[in-house]
């Protein structure tokens, strides 16, 4: 008896085995690729129904599927995303890669997907920004959740006698510097061009602060991380030149 239970059982094994071997699909769900975004319109936000959308979430989208990867995104707060793509939770970022944490944690492709420009906004005329330090002694709005790459931390480090406030929206940041709370915002071109369509400011001015390139950020928690942006960066090349993906 007990040799005819281990008899049956050592063949149900084997044929649990054979069944994976044959069958891998069911044996091992593929990977899901876990894409986080901003609100950063136009090019990461989610629309009127709930839906990813923006430049770079279609970028994202044509090159996943033409690498035939699953994936999907969802749209975070600043800090969540941060945290997420830090521990793996997040899979994939679109955007700039000079955030401190990501050096160790994360692996960006060799792709472009775009470029983002950070600007020093003001009302009338006040003092050309051009570096961080023209900013001493001065009162400073950024937006919460946002990073603002080097310039955030530093700015956010009260040793360097800045005043920063922190809106809780572009809007806010805004709003605040109409009422002449600060002498500056900083904020991001794409964001505000957005903004200032349906909400103009008289006299507004502006100088450019910095361009970075956006890529594909890929956490390195996750199997295989080096073999996946490889085929992104693979299939966005054979995207751009077959003209199915324009950068701005």
């Amino acid at each position: 008896m007990k040799h005819s239970f281990l008899n049956t059982l050592v063949s149900l094994l084997f044929c649990a085995a054979m069944w994976a071997a044959a069958f891998p699909a069911f044996a091992q769900k593929p990977l899901i690729l876990e894409g986080g975004f901003l609100s950063y319109p136009p090019l990461t936000y989610s629309d009127k129904s709930g839906n990813p959308s923006g430049h770079f979430i279609e970028i994202a989208s044509k090159t996943l599927k033409h690498a035939g990867i699953p994936f999907r995104f969802t749209e975070y707060p600043g800090k969540r995303l941060y945290a997420n793509l830090e521990h793996g939770a997040v899979h994939l970022f679109l955007g700039i890669k000079t955030v401190p944490f990501m050096k160790t944690t994360t692996i960006a492709s060799k792709a472009m997907i775009g470029t983002i420009e950070m600007r020093a906004y003001s009302i009338g005329s006040k003092l050309k920004i051009t570096k961080k330090e023209d900013l001493v002694g001065k009162t400073v709005i950024i937006t919460r959740g946002f990073s603002y790459s080097n310039w955030g931390t530093w700015l956010r480090n009260p040793e360097n006698g800045v005043f920063v406030t922190e809106a809780y929206s572009h809007r806010d940041a805004f709003k605040m510097l109409l009422k002449g709370r600060a002498d500056y915002v900083l904020n991001y071109k794409y964001i505000t061009n957005d903004l200032l369509k349906s909400f103009p400011i008289k006299n507004l001015r502006f100088n450019t602060l910095e361009n970075w390139n956006c890529h594909f950020v890929l956490s390195n928690k996750i199997n295989n991380a080096q073999e996946i942006i490889t085929k992104m960066d693979n299939s966005f090349n054979e995207l751009v030149k077959a003209g199915e993906i324009t950068i701005r």
